[in-house]
């Protein structure tokens, strides 16, 4: 895959976690081994069976409510004054080049939690 656009993917997702959390709160990456048994249909696309690395980005920040949920991936869509609502739409398009995909779960008041898929490679 290509490195420098992997590490944006994860960097755009860790930085909106972090913006999440403007009074301070948790935040944690973990990285595992993650086998999908059946077809999982997600917001970006149908991740197939197979063996794939999962980045999982959880924070306890503000959450989304399901309509901005329903929106993040959008180009120039933002929550934040200033933003540019490019990097999630940007991680999206990452994904799909490299054969993976993302699901995306938020509860408002509580944080967020979102599953990066990327084919596993030996």
């Amino acid at each position: 895959g290509d490195a420098l656009a992997l590490q944006r993917l994860i960097s755009n997702v860790v930085i909106n976690a972090g913006q999440a959390m403007p009074l301070g709160g948790a935040l944690q990456v973990v990285l595992d081994s993650h086998q999908v048994v059946d077809l999982l249909r997600t917001q970006a696309r149908d991740l197939h069976p197979g063996r794939y690395l999962r980045v999982t980005v959880r924070d306890t920040g503000n959450g989304m409510d399901e309509r901005t949920l329903g929106r993040i991936f959008e180009r120039g869509f933002t929550t934040r004054p200033g933003g540019s609502g490019l990097g999630l739409s940007g991680a999206l398009d990452t994904l799909e080049r490299h054969g993976g995909g993302i699901i995306v779960n938020s509860w408002p008041g509580t944080g967020t939690e979102a599953n990066i898929y990327l084919p596993w490679s030996e």
